[in-house]
């Protein structure tokens, strides 16, 4: 070797140790790796209907369209009064992404034989489904009320601006609404029905255009609103004029403000609180979305001084003990190889060698990650901790087997080229045992796959059977089941979804279906009665 190539090898390395530090401020860190997973959720909500109502008009005709798409191997749903959750799993051929959108595209024909009233919602489970970071807002002297129009109207909208963020759910939010109270008494006198009252209210709530107009060669918008705000104004909607009388609202009944009814109890250290989850996207940090929303939280810390905000949950503070455990290991490596190769070869210059073999090594290393497009997470994280050992060892066996070389009278070319003889296929064989060892598993779950085998059975003596239930059990309650912090005063924890009345289970598979074509036995128990106002 050349001085001037030489000379070109080493500026190379440094100039791809450059590059790679460049790279490692753009990569995305998360806790776990970006995964989706072969497995989605559809949650639907039809206010208060019964659960056996629900079940017939809402579940069925959903699991039906689920199973005409392609892929779609199981089926499990949960059925309670005005709630539904279906649970869908993909094949293990099935793309997820594809038999995502062919599963929404069912979900939006089944729609029209739903009721008029149901929200449907679907979800993709990936590792930036349930969120990263979660926020509390409690206060001694405001009401919930009051705390969720300041964080729908105010602290929502900040949120939305962080870059990378994907979703943010709020919890325990409670929503002002008027509620006219009906007399039966007063109905019967006007012959009036609750159904003739909801009408009459609907078409009295009107916002509309009614035309445009030229002004001042502006062009104005007329809109028609009935523009109710306050209580007495909704009390005086005409309903009906039966035999030329009109008939009003506070003729039938009473409006007062009340609060929209949930049965979601949401509790911070401070008490009563509600709370505010943020997911972030798979290209967004999650160390950058936790800085960017503390910064907003202390903000508003003074902007409302009588508001406590606080923060539940973060997990930038696993990925930082993460990046805490690689810099503490390079540190560690760095010491211990220069002190080793300074003891045994007794040259400076070979010490000096070492210290920037291992830094220069990690650098490169982040090129591949971003062309590879791997975020920083707990397993990359580790493997670099693992992987700096790895090296290490290299490069102290390579710069003593130098040394060895140059003590022999061998120039320094001649020196390098023999150790590098003499250490080729060992150093390849030690590097290649490692791949090996990690590379198995993946190589697996493709032969697996190719001759039909389950995935799942072949991980199951590795623990990839219980990673994966532990997994799907964490993203279930993160979205729906279990809303984190959600507590009750008196019973404790409680779930999303109203519990009163006793769900209606029913799991069903393609095998089910072909054992039993005229259904299968489900047990529904009817909830109590509903006090209405």
């Amino acid at each position: 070797m050349t001085r001037s190539s030489s000379t070109l090898a080493v500026l190379s390395v440094l100039a791809a140790s450059v590059f790679g530090v460049i790279l490692a401020r753009t990569i995305p860190s998360a806790v776990f790796p970006e995964m989706t997973f072969r497995r989605a959720t559809i949650i639907a909500d039809s206010g208060n209907l019964p659960a056996d109502q629900m079940l017939a008009s809402v579940t069925r005709p959903l699991e039906e369209s689920v199973y005409s798409v392609p892929g779609v191997t199981m089926v499990r749903s949960t059925t309670t009064r005005g709630s539904a959750e279906i649970d869908v799993t993909f094949g293990e051929d099935a793309d997820p992404q594809t038999s995502f959108q062919m599963l929404n595209a069912a979900v939006a024909h089944a729609r029209a034989e739903l009721p008029n009233d149901t929200a449907v919602d679907s979800l993709l489970l990936t590792t930036g489904t349930f969120p990263i970071v979660d926020l509390s807002l409690s206060s001694k002297v405001r009401s919930l009320p009051e705390l969720t129009d300041i964080v729908n109207y105010d602290l929502l909208p900040s949120l939305h601006q962080i870059e990378g963020t994907y979703r943010i759910g709020v919890i325990g939010g409670k929503y002002r609404e008027f509620v006219v109270r009906l007399d039966p008494v007063r109905m019967l006198q006007h012959d009036l029905s609750p159904a003739d009252i909801v009408a009459g209210l609907a078409k009295n709530t009107v916002v509309s255009s009614a035309g445009r107009m030229n002004e001042s060669h502006r062009m104005l918008l007329t809109v028609v609103t009935s523009d109710l705000h306050q209580a007495d104004q909704i009390a005086a909607v005409p309903l009906a004029a039966p035999g030329g009388q009109p008939v009003c609202v506070n003729d039938v009944g009473s409006v007062e403000l009340g609060i929209q009814e949930d049965y979601i109890r949401a509790a911070s250290e401070n008490g009563a609180a509600v709370l505010v989850g943020i997911s972030r996207r798979p290209s967004g940090s999650t160390e950058q979305v936790a800085a960017a929303a503390r910064q907003i939280l202390a903000e508003f810390r003074q902007r409302y001084p009588d508001v406590q905000f606080s923060v539940s949950y973060d997990q930038s503070d696993l990925v930082q003990e993460s990046f805490n455990s690689v810099r503490d290991a390079i540190a560690l490596g760095l010491a211990l190889s220069v002190l080793v190769v300074l003891v045994f070869t007794m040259s400076p210059l070979s010490a000096i060698v070492a210290a920037i073999v291992v830094p220069c090594t990690v650098a490169i290393t982040f090129i591949v990650m971003k062309a590879a497009g791997l975020t920083f997470n707990m397993m990359t994280l580790g493997g670099l901790a693992a992987g700096i050992g790895l090296f290490i060892d290299d490069a102290i066996v390579m710069i003593e087997a130098i040394h060895r070389e140059l003590a022999a009278g061998r120039s320094t070319g001649t020196a390098v080229t023999e150790a590098l003889k003499s250490l080729r296929r060992p150093l390849v064989a030690a590097t290649m045992t490692v791949i090996v060892v990690f590379g198995v598993g993946d190589f697996g779950l493709h032969v697996a796959r190719r001759d039909g085998v389950d995935a799942h059975s072949l991980a199951r003596p590795f623990g990839g059977e219980g990673f994966c239930q532990v997994m799907n059990r964490r993203f279930r309650d993160a979205i729906s089941r279990v809303p984190l912090g959600a507590i009750d005063n008196e019973s404790g924890y409680r779930p999303a979804i109203d519990d009163r009345a006793s769900p209606a289970r029913h799991h069903l598979t393609a095998d089910d279906l072909a054992r039993h074509p005229n259904g299968v036995e489900i047990d529904v128990e009817d909830a109590p009665p509903i006090r209405v106002g």
